[in-house]
């Protein structure tokens, strides 16, 4: 029982901390930023955002 009380109080931590990062303007900024994401730009048009994979991050 003390087990299964354990994983509830986590999971409620973590919506709470996904609850506060989505109300969070600087968060929302950040994530926002294309730039800030290495693949976040396509590398040609027929694979968009799949330059990650290959290990060619920049």
């Amino acid at each position: 029982m003390l087990d299964a009380a354990c994983h509830v109080r986590a999971a409620r931590a973590l919506d709470r901390l996904a609850r506060d990062l989505v109300d969070s303007s600087e968060f929302t900024r950040i994530a926002l930023d294309a730039d800030a994401w290495p693949y976040g730009r396509p590398t040609s048009p027929a694979m968009p955002g799949t330059r990650w994979m290959s290990g060619c991050v920049s």
